[in-house]
């Protein structure tokens, strides 16, 4: 503790008061860890590193060289992605709002968009119309009730069947295929992880 201790202030007097401390060894292992973990079950399981955690060029750039994901919420962390050499097809564009660009770019070389709303719906129609003969993989972000006391105001929700609609809707488009379905919740304790993924399976099944 007392190394620790003399170590921060050997920081602090050459950074100043504010710094960053990055152990990209330990960041590794936890990675490499709970993949191994997810694939002891699930061999097609992969990891996506939301950027909005914490988009530090190094900790991105370590993901992308153990084969993650990218998952962006902005045109300023897909630019990041790029600028560090993610694949376009290892790039997951999350969020309620989105730029059309952003989105056509990503799906037109292979990655993946996650729908959020309405406004979203309607890109993709226009995307659709615009890209023919090309695939396009969205997934839809989906909402319900896992008795947390938090009523979220993203994705779609499987109660009122906006999720339905929303399905739907993608349905119609050319070269439109629903490659996933995607959830987030602000609870992270376990019953509220348990609870989301018995509803997740609920709408799969």
């Amino acid at each position: 503790m007392l190394l620790e201790s003399k170590m921060l202030e050997k920081c602090s007097l050459a950074l100043g008061d504010s710094f960053y401390l990055l152990d990209e060894p330990e960041f590794i292992r936890a990675f490499t860890n709970l993949l191994n973990a997810f694939q002891s079950e699930y061999k097609n399981t992969n990891i996506g590193y939301s950027y909005k955690t914490n988009y530090i060029p190094t900790l991105c750039n370590a993901v992308n060289k153990m084969g993650g994901y990218a998952e962006v919420v902005s045109d300023m962390e897909y630019d990041l992605s790029q600028k560090i050499g993610v694949p376009k097809n290892r790039v997951f564009l999350n969020g309620p709002y989105k730029n059309k660009d952003c989105m056509k770019d990503v799906l037109v070389n292979g990655g993946y968009v996650n729908a959020d709303c309405e406004r979203d719906l309607r890109m993709l129609e226009e995307i659709s119309e615009e890209c023919p003969g090309i695939n396009l993989n969205v997934g839809i972000r989906c909402n319900f009730d896992i008795d947390d006391g938090v009523l979220s105001r993203f994705g779609f929700c499987y109660e009122d069947k906006s999720l339905e609609h929303a399905i739907a809707d993608l349905e119609k488009l050319e070269g439109v295929r629903i490659a996933g379905l995607h959830c987030h919740f602000a609870s992270r304790n376990l019953v509220a992880w348990e609870k989301a993924t018995t509803g997740m399976l609920e709408i799969i099944s």
